[in-house]
Order: structure tokens, then C-alpha cells, then sequence
């Protein structure tokens, strides 16, 4: 029986921490809610702020898209990309001149008549002024081919890029054959295809015969073109005369002179040539000879 006592003792020590696990949940059940609500303020306050800012960016990112908008128009009203292929060609040209790509050498082959200085006045241009100092990079050599064939001594060109500065250019030129005498007296040296090369002072080409009469250089070609084929004939005729467009004289050097007919004229200088007429002795004795027509042979003897 005495042992019983300590063991009732020992349950009521046991049920005293149960009241202090109560009273700490009890506490606990009234501090939780100020925390909760603390939490939720919280989270209202951060959703405010993240509407906020989303709104500003938003806001931001149309007026910065409105301002870029309103920029591009103004500059396209303003004219300022009508030329951005000239203004990046440029900034390219520029830059290959930086690096060292510019020509500053214009070099020439086979012009015997033409010359460096005639050669870059072809290829200068009112927007870039001279070849010299442009891009090399940028020049247009087939351009400058069409430029310097269009000269008149020019018949062949070609234009070739030698880096890092140099132009080089190659022709073969038309080879003079006659002179042509325009409505206003002055010569100028002509192919034999009637293109006209360079207008000529008189005594520069004495040895050519020339062209006298006609409205455009190339319309006596045929009658040099047969002559061309008596050359005994042509190296001592002087002059080609158009008679009213419908045909032609041949004046010597020797001073005598030969009409020849509107059709025939192939005929017509063999027979001069057989008369001797290349080697003057018909000079000696006779003013002119009239072959118009195909049969006889009309002459006028000299005065006395």
C-alpha cells in the first residue's frame, strides 16, 4: 500500500506539462492570424506594384514605338532615304580611298593619235570631276570603255582595273584616210568609213586627199573606196569634189582634173589610169578629161 502513493504522485506531475502544451497552442492560435494578415497585405501591395509597372512599360514601350514612328515619317517626308544608295556608296568610296584604293595613275597603250590628257577628259564627270583620286573599287570600267570609244580616233577600247591605283587603257585606233571639209571651211581627218576623228589644220595631213562639197564626211567614201583600189591614182589626187550631190571630180596635184560619171566609176578610173593619169603625163597637155560617158572621152586641152 505504501508503494502506491509515490505512483498517484507521478500522475499528476505528468498531466501539469499537458496545461503548458495548451496554453502554448492557445498562444499560437492568437498570434497566427496577425501573421496571415500581414502576408496578404503584402501580396495586394506587390500585385499593385507589378500592375503599376507593367502598365508604365507598357505605356513606355508605345510612346518610345510612337516617337520612332513619328522620326521615320519625318525623315521620309524629309527626303532623307531618296538618295541612301548615293550616301553608302559614298561612305564606301570613301573608305576604299582610306585603305588606298584611289587611282592616281592613268596609263595608255596603242593611241598613236590620242592622248593621256584626251583620255581623261573622256572619263571625267560632273559629279565626280576627274578619274583621279575616285575609288577604284567603285570605277566603272565598262562605262569608260563606251566613254572612249565614242572619240572618234578610237575604234576598239578596253579599260582594265590593276590594283591598288592604276587605270589602264588599251585602244586601236581608226586609221586616218581622207580629210573632209565641213560647210564652214575647217578639215577634219576621217576614217575610211567616214567617221570624222579630229578636226586637223590644213597643212598638218597635206598627204590625204580631201572631201570637198558634201554635207557629211562619209558620203564620198565610195568613190575613195575605189580609188583605194588605184592607188597610183589616189596617192596623187588632191581633192574629191561633189558636183550637186550626184557626183564627183578628182582634181590632181598636178592641176588637172578628171569628171567622172554618176554610175561606172570603177570603169571610169581604169581608164584614167590607162591614160596615164597617175603619172601626170595627161597634165602636161590637158586642162581636165570628161569620162561621163562610158564610150568617148571628153577633153580640154591647156591654154597656151
Amino acid at each position: 500500500m505504501t508503494k502506491r502513493k509515490p505512483a498517484a504522485k507521478t500522475t499528476a506531475k505528468r498531466k501539469a506539462p499537458a496545461k503548458r502544451r495548451g496554453t502554448t497552442a492557445a498562444r499560437t492560435r492568437k498570434t497566427a492570424p496577425k501573421g496571415g494578415a500581414m502576408q496578404r497585405t503584402g501580396a495586394r501591395l506587390d500585385d499593385v506594384f507589378k500592375r503599376a509597372w507593367s502598365g508604365f512599360l507598357t505605356y513606355a514601350a508605345a510612346g518610345v514605338t510612337a516617337m520612332g514612328l513619328i522620326a521615320l515619317f519625318a525623315l521620309f517626308a524629309g527626303g532623307y532615304f531618296v538618295n541612301m544608295g548615293e550616301r553608302l556608296g559614298g561612305i564606301t568610296a570613301g573608305a576604299a580611298r582610306a585603305a588606298g584604293f584611289s587611282v592616281s595613275r592613268v596609263t595608255l597603250k596603242g593611241g598613236h593619235s590620242l592622248t593621256e590628257r584626251e583620255v581623261l577628259r573622256a572619263l571625267w564627270t560632273d559629279e565626280e570631276g576627274s578619274v583621279l583620286g575616285r575609288s577604284l573599287v567603285h570605277f566603272d570600267a565598262e562605262a569608260a570603255r563606251g566613254k572612249l570609244e565614242a572619240l572618234g580616233p578610237v575604234r576598239y577600247a578596253a579599260v582594265a582595273k590593276l590594283w591598288p591605283n592604276t587605270i589602264h587603257v588599251s585602244v586601236i585606233e581608226r586609221s586616218p584616210e581622207a580629210l573632209w571639209q565641213d560647210s564652214g571651211g575647217v578639215l577634219h581627218l576621217i576614217d575610211g568609213e567616214g567617221v570624222s576623228l579630229r578636226p586637223v589644220a590644213p597643212a598638218e595631213r597635206t598627204d590625204l586627199p580631201v572631201i570637198v562639197g558634201t554635207s557629211a564626211p562619209g558620203a564620198a567614201i565610195p568613190v575613195l573606196s575605189e580609188l583605194k583600189r588605184h592607188p597610183q591614182l589616189l596617192k596623187t589626187v588632191a581633192a574629191i569634189v561633189s558636183v550637186s550631190d550626184r557626183r564627183y571630180d578628182l582634181r590632181f596635184r598636178n592641176d588637172f582634173t578628171a569628171k567622172l560619171p554618176e554610175e561606172g566609176i570603177e570603169e571610169a578610173l581604169q581608164r584614167l589610169e590607162g591614160l596615164g593619169a597617175g603619172t601626170g603625163k595627161l597634165a602636161s597637155s590637158l586642162d581636165y578629161i570628161d569620162l561621163r560617158d562610158p564610150k568617148w572621152a571628153y577633153y580640154k586641152p591647156k591654154a597656151d
